[in-house]
């Protein structure tokens, strides 16, 4: 019966994930950078952008984090598109290095959570905030869509919303969800695990980022 209803639960949120998987990209940005950077499970090369609100996504819609934390996990730049101007704070370079950083500084990011891992949220309780006032009534109403889709389909994990804090660093094991304004097309999200990094989620307004676009960033 147990395994059943495990069974279940992941069917459940494997059909909630396609149904809302949708072109999460629609306005492709301008500033890329490839090269190599280390995680969890080795050293990968992949490509990178910096939004607006001053956070780092790799390979399509994936929140690393913030600047700081990324630059701490990059070896070496390969290949740049972005210029290295001050008129945006997405166009922050580092310095090219050919060499690792130090494993203490290497930044742990979170996966896909399978029953068993070490990073399922306590109690399947997920905390969340918004970056300020402002950001919470832009977005509310898809944030609050999308959650009433993941805990109806799976009745076991629950969210909690803590009060709005507009820490440009984020916060441990919370994840902090900030506007475009103005609109950037598309919509970008950390891969969702309780950990000890701070975890985003970067969201256009009005409609830009709707409810299945939603659904679909809370469960990366």
């Amino acid at each position: 019966m147990f395994t059943t209803r495990i069974l279940a639960t992941l069917l459940l949120v494997s059909v909630l994930l396609i149904l809302s998987v949708q072109a999460q990209i629609q306005v492709p940005p301008t500033n890329l950078t490839t090269g190599f950077v280390r995680f969890p499970n080795g050293t990968q090369q992949v490509t990178w952008f910096y939004t607006p609100t001053g956070l780092v996504a790799y390979d399509g819609d994936t929140i690393f984090g913030t600047v700081a934390e990324f630059q701490e996990a990059v070896i070496n730049i390969t290949y740049t598109t972005a210029k290295p101007d001050n008129s945006t704070r997405n166009s922050t370079l580092f310095s090219r290095r050919s060499y690792p950083p130090p494993l203490k500084k290497a930044t742990k990011r979170s996966d896909s959570r399978w029953p068993g891992s070490a990073n399922l949220w306590p109690g399947g309780n997920v905390y969340y905030r918004y970056f300020d006032d402002t950001t919470e009534s832009q977005l509310s109403q898809y944030i609050d869509g999308a959650i009433a889709s993941w805990t109806n389909a799976v009745p076991c994990i629950s969210f909690t919303k803590l009060p709005n804090d507009n820490d440009p660093n984020g916060s441990n094991g919370i994840v902090t969800i900030v506007a475009h304004n103005p609109n950037v097309g598309y919509c970008l999200a950390s891969q969702i695990g309780y950990g000890t990094n701070s975890l985003w989620m970067s969201l256009d307004t009005g409609g830009g980022c709707g409810i299945p676009e939603v659904t679909h960033e809370w469960g990366k």
